[in-house]
């Protein structure tokens, strides 16, 4: 269910692999603003078909599968109006509004994700996410 694919599990794994909480994309470091977004989003884990319910657990809770964002980021990256392309580069959406494309400007620090981010695992959840684009 639901509960389970967002479960707590899924911070613990994010502590794990990214440590201390701060915005992969500007550095914001203030708890209550600090999120765990996932990259391969649990509403399309949840509707694979060729995934069992275990294995989609397992794609939800893991700290591959996720980034720190403080909530405009987040917010930004669950729309797609900010992305990353394969190459943990960040990209905008092409169809961005200019004051959109102004904020992300101002707020963006880091425009490509570290090494120690950018395992084949993540670069694994950015092509299940970025063909959700596509299709």
């Amino acid at each position: 269910d639901n509960d389970t694919l967002r479960s707590p599990r899924y911070k613990s794994h994010l502590f794990d692999k990214l440590g201390d909480q701060h915005c992969a994309f500007c550095n914001c470091n203030i708890r209550e603003l600090i999120q765990g977004a996932h990259i391969w989003d649990v509403a399309s884990i949840k509707s694979d078909c060729h995934l069992s319910d275990e294995e989609k657990v397992v794609h939800a809770t893991s700290g591959d599968n996720g980034l720190w964002l403080c909530a405009n980021h987040h917010l930004l990256f669950d729309r797609h109006i900010l992305n990353l392309n394969s190459n943990g580069e960040v990209v905008y959406n092409k169809d961005a509004d200019s004051d959109y494309i102004s904020f992300m400007d101002e707020i963006t620090i880091h425009r490509t994700l570290c090494d120690k981010i950018m395992t084949e695992q993540l670069q694994y959840y950015l092509r299940k996410r970025n063909a959700g684009l596509t299709a």
